[in-house]
């Protein structure tokens, strides 16, 4: 509770009770700095500070000074932090959320997940973490629950039932091959795989289409592609016109390492400068990637990892004006093979 006090003093500075504290404990600066008697600073800010790593003329990291002060480990996780290239405020995030908001819930977790286990091993911690993936997965509860028994081999198989009806034939009864347990069912038996092959019918899906922009508009389709473990990152713009034509295209190959989320948020970004170098004002912006979209729709400030994006992705769209409201529904096929387009060449 006392951490949740801090981040509200920190965050919310004309809260009465920053106004009381900082009266009394840093009047001519902020808490990080404050004293209590003579006892000496909690820390100090200006240790903080990672000004001198960062090449502002580019907006990029200082590559090759981070390489010479931290070790390859440390390097490696810091230039894959995404910075603002527009000026952002410095800003306190709380990195074990994945909005960037303190809470004593995620305080709590962390607490929980740094306490030590002799008894615990990596692999189980492990599984434990993909688990909870699947768990948190959006995905509908019968799937869920499908994967979860397949994994823990609890599926109803001749085998499974085997062990409580001895003498019952372990045979596949589609194949008729032996050895029916989840693994011959889900990947080996010849007549599973017919199946798993054929495409399935969705008429909701055919239905599904590309969508034009009104008259006098035009739509910029984007999307980001990962490939080579994520080493690579690709992206692809493509911009239509009310009747469907191309007018505009661009495709990006970023040499780094980068999430699902951080590669839509690095093509909006393209995509919103690419409206403004060819001069478009009216222009319809869609994507397909919901947690971006939520962010940047939302009113609070963006504090996650992704923030720095979002940031520049609404200034760069304020600054023209005539830009209309980004429709980001329906998904930019189209955009999906650029952007891979980007890693391949």
């Amino acid at each position: 509770m006392l951490a949740k006090q801090l981040w509200l003093i920190f965050c919310s500075p004309d809260r009465l009770l920053s106004q009381v504290l900082r009266a009394r404990y840093f009047p001519h600066g902020d808490i990080f700095i404050a004293t209590v008697g003579l006892t000496p600073p909690v820390t100090r800010l200006e240790n903080l500070r990672v000004f001198d790593l960062i090449d502002h003329e580019r907006g990029e990291w200082n590559s090759t000074l981070i390489q010479e002060v931290f070790l390859d480990i440390d390097s490696e996780v810091i230039l894959e932090i995404p910075l603002s290239q527009l000026g952002a405020d410095d800003l306190i995030l709380w990195h074990y959320s994945p909005n960037g908001f303190f809470s004593v819930r995620s305080a709590y977790h962390l607490a929980c997940s740094l306490e030590e286990r002799p008894s615990a091993s990596h692999l189980r911690e492990t599984e434990h973490r993909w688990w909870r993936r699947l768990w948190q997965a959006a995905l509908p509860i019968k799937v869920k629950v499908f994967t979860w028994r397949a994994c823990l081999n609890a599926l109803p198989t001749s085998r499974n039932l085997n062990r409580r009806l001895p003498g019952l034939c372990c045979v596949c009864p589609f194949c008729l091959e032996e050895g029916d347990d989840a693994m011959h069912f889900l990947a080996l038996c010849s007549f599973a795989r017919q199946f798993s092959n054929t495409t399935v019918s969705c008429p909701r899906a055919r239905s599904l289409s590309w969508q034009g922009p009104p008259p006098n508009y035009v739509k910029l389709n984007f999307d980001g592609a990962i490939l080579n473990h994520g080493t690579d990152t690709g992206l692809g713009i493509v911009t239509r016109d009310a009747w469907g034509t191309c007018v505009g295209w661009a495709v990006i190959h970023v040499p780094r390492r980068s999430s699902g989320e951080l590669a839509e948020a690095l093509a909006a970004r393209e995509a919103v400068r690419l409206a403004l170098r060819r001069g478009w004002q009216y222009v319809i912006i869609e994507g397909d990637c919901s947690s971006l979209i939520s962010k940047l729709l939302s009113p609070s400030r963006d504090l996650s990892l992704m923030g720095p994006i979002t940031v520049d992705i609404l200034k760069l769209a304020k600054s023209a004006l005539g830009f209309a409201e980004g429709v980001f529904d329906i998904p930019a096929s189209m955009a999906s093979f650029v952007a891979l387009d980007a890693i391949v060449s």
